[in-house]
């Protein structure tokens, strides 16, 4: 994950410009100013290894942030966890756009060997921790999914 990781992370970067010196947009999973200033206020930095290495740190972060906001009485963490949800389908949006327009649909089984990869740390990981809620959405990661045993098909 560690590529799809500092991609994710280098935004927001500096505005492309295309041929014509026109801006080209950033995508609309691409996280903002206001984004990335908002994690900082947490303690989060996604230049930290931790977060630029690995996406699925980053989402372990945003799901035990949208669990503590959910659960709060406080007006200001109302407002906190609809950035926070917000950031987290930025991710999603993210994964969705790599995995139905990404390498594998080329015939390259590094894609699906990356996703067998990060399954089965998920399949492996320590029982302690709460359950991720990660449900293959593609052939490719359905595919890794179930090779590895993850039980969270989705149907």
């Amino acid at each position: 994950m560690a590529p799809l990781a500092k991609e994710f992370c280098k935004h927001p970067g500096e505005p492309q410009i295309d041929d014509d010196f026109n801006p080209i947009p950033a995508p609309a999973w691409a996280l903002d100013k206001a984004d990335v200033e908002f994690l900082g206020k947490l303690g989060a930095s996604l230049e930290d290894a931790e977060y630029s290495r690995n996406l699925e740190r980053l989402m372990e972060l945003l799901y035990s942030l949208r669990f503590v906001y959910r659960r709060s009485k406080k007006a200001t963490h109302e407002a906190s966890g609809k950035r926070v949800e917000s950031i987290i389908q930025k991710v999603k949006s993210f994964l969705w756009e790599r995995c139905t327009n990404g390498e594998f649909a080329n015939g390259d089984t590094s894609v699906l060997d990356l996703y067998e990869a990060f399954y089965r740390k998920l399949v492996l990981r320590d029982r302690s921790l709460p359950r991720p809620w990660v449900v293959p959405r593609g052939g490719t990661a359905f595919t890794a999914a179930v090779r590895v045993g993850h039980d969270d098909t989705g149907g």
